[in-house]
């Protein structure tokens, strides 16, 4: 549960009843949470990985084969990239292991 906006000043959930803050074991009166959410922009580091012309080549891949029709556009990384042909056992455990992969 997110304790943000109508709910800040609530100090259970409201589904489970799981207290907000961890119980208090000394004299300190500061209320400590069990977690914190932290938020990092993405914008400053998608405008570093942008700046590099090696990088942003790799980043837009999906754009540059646009023009070209019937090209197959999936990432280079795609762990069930299988080639038309036949099954081998290779191929088969390969595929096997992506798909337990996935699970």
């Amino acid at each position: 549960m997110l304790y943000y906006l109508e709910n800040v000043e609530l100090t259970e959930c409201m589904t489970c009843e799981h207290s907000r803050y961890k119980p208090r074991t000394g004299r300190g009166k500061t209320l400590m949470a069990y977690k914190n959410l932290r938020y990092f922009s993405i914008t400053p580091r998608l405008q570093r990985l942008f700046m590099s012309p090696r990088t942003a080549k790799h980043m837009t891949w999906h754009q540059s084969d646009a023009d070209q029709p019937n090209t197959k556009r999936n990432h280079a990384n795609d762990p069930l990239e299988v080639s038309i042909g036949p099954i081998t056992r290779a191929r088969a455990k390969k595929l096997k292991e992506a798909l337990n992969g996935l699970v």
